[in-house]
Protein backbone atom coordinates (compact mmCIF):
# COMPACT_ATOMS: atom_id res chain seq x y z
CA UNK A 1 0.00 0.00 0.00
CA UNK A 2 3.04 2.30 0.29
CA UNK A 3 4.59 3.59 -2.94
CA UNK A 4 7.42 5.51 -1.33
CA UNK A 5 8.99 6.46 1.96
CA UNK A 6 7.54 9.39 3.88
CA UNK A 7 9.61 10.67 6.80
CA UNK A 8 7.93 10.82 10.19
CA UNK A 9 7.38 14.09 12.03
CA UNK A 10 7.04 13.02 15.67
CA UNK A 11 7.35 16.55 17.09
CA UNK A 12 4.41 17.95 15.13
CA UNK A 13 2.38 14.79 15.79
CA UNK A 14 2.98 14.96 19.54
CA UNK A 15 1.99 18.64 19.70
CA UNK A 16 -1.20 17.98 17.72
CA UNK A 17 -2.25 15.07 19.91
CA UNK A 18 -1.50 17.09 23.02
CA UNK A 19 -3.57 20.02 21.78
CA UNK A 20 -6.55 17.77 21.05
CA UNK A 21 -6.29 16.07 24.45
CA UNK A 22 -6.10 19.45 26.22
CA UNK A 23 -9.08 20.75 24.30
CA UNK A 24 -11.11 17.64 25.15
CA UNK A 25 -10.31 17.96 28.84
CA UNK A 26 -11.10 21.69 28.92
CA UNK A 27 -14.41 20.97 27.21
CA UNK A 28 -15.49 18.65 30.02
CA UNK A 29 -17.64 20.39 32.61
CA UNK A 30 -17.29 19.85 36.32
CA UNK A 31 -18.91 16.57 37.32
CA UNK A 32 -22.38 16.94 38.70
CA UNK A 33 -24.80 14.44 40.12
CA UNK A 34 -24.02 11.97 37.33
CA UNK A 35 -20.39 11.72 38.50
CA UNK A 36 -17.45 10.66 36.36
CA UNK A 37 -17.30 7.26 34.68
CA UNK A 38 -14.39 5.33 33.24
CA UNK A 39 -15.41 3.07 30.34
CA UNK A 40 -13.21 0.40 28.79
CA UNK A 41 -14.05 -1.05 25.36
CA UNK A 42 -12.91 -4.11 23.47
CA UNK A 43 -14.30 -5.45 20.21
CA UNK A 44 -13.78 -6.40 16.58
CA UNK A 45 -13.05 -3.74 13.97
CA UNK A 46 -14.00 -4.37 10.33
CA UNK A 47 -12.44 -1.75 8.01
CA UNK A 48 -14.75 -0.33 5.35
CA UNK A 49 -12.05 -0.06 2.64
CA UNK A 50 -11.79 -3.24 0.54
CA UNK A 51 -8.10 -2.67 -0.30
CA UNK A 52 -7.36 -2.30 3.40
CA UNK A 53 -9.22 -5.52 4.23
CA UNK A 54 -7.38 -7.41 1.46
CA UNK A 55 -4.05 -6.68 3.14
CA UNK A 56 -4.88 -6.52 6.85
CA UNK A 57 -8.37 -7.88 7.32
CA UNK A 58 -10.21 -7.02 10.52
CA UNK A 59 -9.14 -7.57 14.08
CA UNK A 60 -9.40 -6.60 17.73
CA UNK A 61 -9.72 -2.95 18.70
CA UNK A 62 -9.54 -1.42 22.15
CA UNK A 63 -10.48 1.90 23.69
CA UNK A 64 -11.11 3.87 26.87
CA UNK A 65 -13.26 6.90 27.62
CA UNK A 66 -13.77 9.30 30.51
CA UNK A 67 -17.46 10.21 30.63
CA UNK A 68 -18.87 13.24 32.45
CA UNK A 69 -22.53 14.08 32.95
CA UNK A 70 -23.31 17.35 31.15
CA UNK A 71 -27.09 17.49 31.69
CA UNK A 72 -29.64 15.10 33.14
CA UNK A 73 -29.55 12.69 30.17
CA UNK A 74 -26.58 14.09 28.23
CA UNK A 75 -22.96 12.96 28.63
CA UNK A 76 -19.70 14.35 27.29
CA UNK A 77 -16.85 11.93 26.74
CA UNK A 78 -13.15 12.16 25.92
CA UNK A 79 -11.05 9.14 25.05
CA UNK A 80 -9.07 7.15 22.56
CA UNK A 81 -8.75 3.86 20.72
CA UNK A 82 -6.11 1.48 19.37
CA UNK A 83 -6.03 -0.92 16.39
CA UNK A 84 -3.00 -2.94 15.26
CA UNK A 85 -2.69 -5.51 12.48
CA UNK A 86 -0.05 -7.43 10.55
CA UNK A 87 -0.57 -8.31 6.88
CA UNK A 88 1.13 -9.13 3.58
CA UNK A 89 1.80 -6.73 0.73
CA UNK A 90 -0.22 -7.49 -2.40
CA UNK A 91 2.60 -7.92 -4.93
CA UNK A 92 5.69 -8.85 -2.90
CA UNK A 93 3.98 -10.80 -0.07
CA UNK A 94 6.30 -9.07 2.40
CA UNK A 95 5.10 -8.40 5.94
CA UNK A 96 3.53 -5.03 6.61
CA UNK A 97 2.26 -3.55 9.86
CA UNK A 98 -0.39 -0.93 10.51
CA UNK A 99 -1.29 0.89 13.70
CA UNK A 100 -4.25 3.28 14.04
CA UNK A 101 -4.71 5.37 17.15
CA UNK A 102 -7.64 7.70 17.82
CA UNK A 103 -8.09 10.55 20.24
CA UNK A 104 -11.14 12.77 20.49
CA UNK A 105 -14.29 13.76 22.28
CA UNK A 106 -18.02 13.33 21.77
CA UNK A 107 -21.49 13.84 23.14
CA UNK A 108 -24.26 11.30 23.70
CA UNK A 109 -27.84 11.00 24.91
CA UNK A 110 -28.47 8.48 27.68
CA UNK A 111 -31.78 7.05 28.90
CA UNK A 112 -32.46 4.67 31.77
CA UNK A 113 -34.75 1.73 30.98
CA UNK A 114 -35.08 -0.35 34.13
CA UNK A 115 -31.55 -1.40 35.07
CA UNK A 116 -30.27 -0.64 31.55
CA UNK A 117 -28.66 2.62 30.42
CA UNK A 118 -29.18 2.95 26.66
CA UNK A 119 -27.11 5.59 24.85
CA UNK A 120 -26.27 6.94 21.42
CA UNK A 121 -24.05 9.78 20.28
CA UNK A 122 -21.36 11.13 18.00
CA UNK A 123 -17.69 12.07 18.29
CA UNK A 124 -15.00 13.94 16.43
CA UNK A 125 -11.69 12.05 16.51
CA UNK A 126 -8.13 12.61 15.40
CA UNK A 127 -6.90 9.47 13.60
CA UNK A 128 -3.16 8.79 13.61
CA UNK A 129 -2.17 6.24 10.95
CA UNK A 130 1.22 4.44 11.06
CA UNK A 131 2.24 1.86 8.46
CA UNK A 132 5.62 0.12 8.25
CA UNK A 133 7.10 -2.45 5.84
CA UNK A 134 10.32 -3.04 3.82
CA UNK A 135 9.23 -0.46 1.23
CA UNK A 136 9.10 2.34 3.78
CA UNK A 137 7.26 3.98 6.65
CA UNK A 138 4.21 6.21 6.45
CA UNK A 139 2.62 8.43 9.07
CA UNK A 140 -0.52 10.46 8.48
CA UNK A 141 -3.18 12.07 10.61
CA UNK A 142 -6.62 13.53 10.03
CA UNK A 143 -9.85 14.34 11.84
CA UNK A 144 -12.96 12.26 11.16
CA UNK A 145 -16.40 11.54 12.68
CA UNK A 146 -17.69 8.55 14.62
CA UNK A 147 -21.19 7.54 15.70
CA UNK A 148 -21.66 5.10 18.56
CA UNK A 149 -24.57 3.39 20.33
CA UNK A 150 -24.81 0.85 23.11
CA UNK A 151 -26.33 -0.19 26.39
CA UNK A 152 -25.03 -0.90 29.90
CA UNK A 153 -26.59 -3.12 32.54
CA UNK A 154 -26.16 -1.71 36.06
CA UNK A 155 -24.99 -4.41 38.46
CA UNK A 156 -24.51 -1.82 41.23
CA UNK A 157 -24.75 1.96 41.46
CA UNK A 158 -21.13 2.11 40.32
CA UNK A 159 -20.34 -0.92 38.13
CA UNK A 160 -21.93 -1.69 34.76
CA UNK A 161 -21.24 -3.91 31.76
CA UNK A 162 -22.70 -3.88 28.28
CA UNK A 163 -22.21 -3.85 24.53
CA UNK A 164 -21.61 -1.21 21.87
CA UNK A 165 -21.40 -0.70 18.12
CA UNK A 166 -19.80 2.19 16.24
CA UNK A 167 -19.17 3.41 12.72
CA UNK A 168 -16.36 5.75 11.74
CA UNK A 169 -14.89 7.23 8.60
CA UNK A 170 -11.61 9.01 7.91
CA UNK A 171 -10.11 9.22 4.42
CA UNK A 172 -6.40 9.94 4.44
CA UNK A 173 -3.78 10.16 1.71
CA UNK A 174 -0.57 8.91 3.35
CA UNK A 175 1.45 8.50 0.15
CA UNK A 176 -0.33 9.80 -2.96
CA UNK A 177 -3.29 7.46 -2.59
CA UNK A 178 -6.49 7.68 -0.57
CA UNK A 179 -7.74 5.10 1.91
CA UNK A 180 -10.64 5.13 4.38
CA UNK A 181 -9.26 3.82 7.67
CA UNK A 182 -12.65 3.84 9.39
CA UNK A 183 -15.23 1.08 9.54
CA UNK A 184 -17.58 -0.84 11.81
CA UNK A 185 -16.63 -1.85 15.35
CA UNK A 186 -18.70 -3.88 17.80
CA UNK A 187 -17.89 -5.41 21.15
CA UNK A 188 -18.25 -5.32 24.93
CA UNK A 189 -17.63 -2.58 27.47
CA UNK A 190 -17.16 -2.09 31.21
CA UNK A 191 -18.07 1.05 33.13
CA UNK A 192 -17.19 2.22 36.64
CA UNK A 193 -18.57 5.36 38.24
CA UNK A 194 -16.43 7.50 40.53
CA UNK A 195 -17.38 10.24 42.94
CA UNK A 196 -20.02 10.64 45.60
CA UNK A 197 -23.32 8.95 44.89
CA UNK A 198 -26.52 10.86 45.47
CA UNK A 199 -28.43 8.99 48.20
CA UNK A 200 -31.94 7.88 47.41
CA UNK A 201 -34.63 9.79 49.28
CA UNK A 202 -36.15 7.89 52.20
CA UNK A 203 -39.59 6.39 51.59
CA UNK A 204 -42.50 8.61 52.50
CA UNK A 205 -44.06 7.80 55.85
CA UNK A 206 -47.74 6.94 55.84
CA UNK A 207 -49.60 8.93 58.52
CA UNK A 208 -51.33 6.76 61.10
CA UNK A 209 -55.02 6.17 60.66
CA UNK A 210 -56.98 7.95 63.41
CA UNK A 211 -58.97 5.71 65.71
CA UNK A 212 -62.73 6.06 65.59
Amino acid sequence: MIPHHVPAVPGRRTRLIGAIALGALLACPRPGAAGVRLELRGGYHSPSEQAFRDIYGGGPAYGADVVVGLLKNVDLWAGGGYFYRKGLLTFTAEETFVKIRTLGWGIRYRRAVGRFDVHGGAALNFYLYDESNPIGDVEAGKIGPEVRAGAFYRFTDRASAGAFASWSTCTIAPAQYEVDIGGLTAGLALSYRFGRLTPSPPPAKTPPTPLK
